[in-house]
């Protein structure tokens, strides 16, 4: 198992849904792991230096199992912000597993419960840290956007954040129970991805002819 998370910013609230989000945002960091024991990498994508030659194996080799903590988030910023699309079948979810055993989906509750070390666990901070980088500034704000070269103690801290992720989520889900993860029901949500990424269908020409009929 591979272990991976992006950290993003957008101006469009991600209570907007994640396929819109996805479509607008500009993945900043990306975290990972190659297996279980490997160190965490990250790949600041904000400098412009390319992919990293490990992550660019594990996303082409079909092989390679993905996990990410609320998957549906990370493979469709890839999918939709980067051009990256890799099937369904090869991604795992820590939040999922957790929830289908009764569970809660919040990473830190799970380090918590699950008593992950407090060198894995989630760094308890990291909310004031995403919205310091992750959305636009207030208007009032002197500038609008946080960089790391606006806040660069700031971006280092933010960093060892994304990484420490890929710490708890590994250690998280190796802890997690499995009997509700995998066979037909690991295949039922791979389903829901599915369906969840097609979309519902609507008759555009219908909907605007409507809106037509209520404006006249």
């Amino acid at each position: 198992m591979n272990y991976i998370d992006f950290e993003t910013y957008s101006p469009t609230p991600i209570k907007w849904g994640t396929y819109r989000y996805a479509a607008d945002c500009e993945p900043m960091i990306c975290t990972f792991a190659l297996g279980e024991t490997a160190p965490v990498q990250l790949w600041d994508i904000t400098t412009g230096e390319p992919m990293p030659a490990d992550l660019a194996y594990i996303l082409e080799d079909e092989d390679e199992l993905l996990c990410a903590h609320s998957s549906m988030f990370d493979r469709n910023v890839m999918r939709l912000a980067m051009g990256i699309d890799i099937r369904r079948e090869r991604w795992r979810d820590s939040m999922v597993r957790a929830l289908a055993h009764g569970l809660p989906g919040s990473l830190d509750l799970l380090c918590d419960i699950l008593r992950v070390s407090a060198d894995k666990a989630k760094i308890k901070d990291g909310k004031k840290l995403i919205q310091l980088f992750c959305k636009p500034r207030p208007a009032n704000s002197t500038i609008q956007r946080a960089t790391r070269l606006t806040h660069p103690v700031e971006w280092q801290r933010f960093c060892e954040y994304a990484m420490n992720d890929i710490s708890a989520m590994r250690e998280v889900y190796n802890k997690l129970p499995e009997w509700n993860y995998r066979g037909s029901e690991l295949a039922l949500w791979h389903l829901d991805q599915k369906i969840n990424d097609r979309g519902m269908c609507v008759d555009v020409e219908f909907a605007n002819a409507a809106i037509a009929a209520v404006a006249r």
